[in-house]
């Protein structure tokens, strides 16, 4: 690992030079980019990625959300909550297993994400005209790769609690 010039080899690199410090900086530039329209709508970001996860069509009860979304199954069972009191989502029982619900988004919610996927399309076009749009699609590439062979060296870890 490539050590920050000032630093003796045998020290753990600062975080910013850290892989955990760069993933971060990159999350928090592209964040920026998408806070604006997170605010205009009334949504923190957590609840965004739940709405885009329960609309997505892939995650229909609250497992499934939570794991999506990267969050932990009480948070989203908070934000489902308040979701549903905001009428963008609908909570409704699981015919096959009682115990679960079933999650869908409303045709409200699917408007104001319609509206949200041309602001994201353009964040991405200007990022990919930016940064060039192989590099882009290879770096993303790289680390959903990335993300899959850590996910798989831990997967004797007990993170059910983590989605």
């Amino acid at each position: 690992m490539k050590t920050h010039p000032m630093q003796p080899a045998d020290k753990p690199p600062i975080f910013s030079m850290s892989i955990a410090g760069t993933l971060l900086a990159a999350r928090e530039a592209v964040m920026a980019d998408l806070r604006p329209h997170l605010k205009k709508n009334d949504f923190t970001e957590a609840q965004w990625r739940v709405l885009r996860a329960v609309a997505e069509g892939n995650c229909n009860d609250q497992r499934s959300v939570a794991r999506a979304a990267l969050l932990h199954p009480p948070s989203v069972t908070r934000i489902l909550k308040e979701l549903a009191q905001r009428g963008l989502v609908e909570r409704g029982a699981n015919e096959t297993d009682g115990r679960r619900q079933i999650i869908v988004a409303t045709a409200r919610a699917r408007e104001i994400l319609d509206e949200a996927t041309e602001t994201n399309r353009e964040i991405v076009r200007r990022y990919r005209a930016t940064f060039g749009a192989e590099r882009f699609d290879r770096m993303v590439s790289e680390l959903r790769d990335f993300t899959a062979t850590v996910r798989s060296l831990g997967a004797d870890r007990q993170d059910d609690d983590i989605a």
